[in-house]
């Protein structure tokens, strides 16, 4: 179904949008999931109950781990140790930046510990976090900045069962610059 590589799509740094009914969410997540790379961070974004959840209990689940994702939104972060090392990913820490009020709660995870050269982020809600706050995350916690930044924006369409999935690699891993 996804037959190119990520590097293949984003020449031109363009959205690659793809519509999916929830059945074909999978073959998606695992299109993506061979792409990925240790320290890639990808952006979820999209409304409340759009799928972001939903992509990534897909995207472990297309990375081997069986029971796919809790939805981290009272936590905040759920850190995943993976059972079997995928392309060199060992680690994934899932934040779900919806209920945070200022960038400090970020610092107060102990996400320096979990961030690290063999780790995948996946962030649901990263504009929830102004520039100068991901600038003070990354000088405070000394956590691995990302190598990639990969935007998935999940938007309903006009069918109740289809959601359009748009795919991009951002032109600079530290996409936070560009928040107000």
């Amino acid at each position: 179904m996804f037959s190119y590589k990520i590097s293949d799509i984003f020449l031109s740094h363009q959205d690659v949008d793809v519509p999916l009914r929830e059945g074909d969410v999978f073959e998606f997540a695992r299109f993506v999931a061979q792409n990925l790379h240790p320290s890639d961070w990808i952006l979820l974004e999209g409304d409340l109950g759009a799928g972001k959840t939903f992509f990534v209990s897909e995207l472990l689940r297309a990375m081997g781990r069986e029971g796919g994702a809790e939805s981290p939104t009272f936590p905040i972060v759920n850190v995943i140790q993976m059972q079997n090392v995928y392309n060199g990913i060992s680690k994934i820490c899932h934040l779900d930046l919806y209920r945070l009020k200022a960038s400090d709660e970020l610092l107060q995870l102990g996400l320096e510990l979990e961030v690290t050269n063999q780790s995948l982020v996946l962030l649901e809600w990263p504009e929830n976090l102004t520039s100068d706050g991901w600038e003070k995350f990354f000088a405070w916690t000394r956590c691995k900045k990302p190598n990639r930044a990969i935007s998935v924006y999940i938007e309903r369409s006009q069918s109740p069962d289809e959601r359009i999935y748009k795919l991009r690699l951002l032109k600079s891993p530290e996409w936070w610059r560009d928040f107000n």
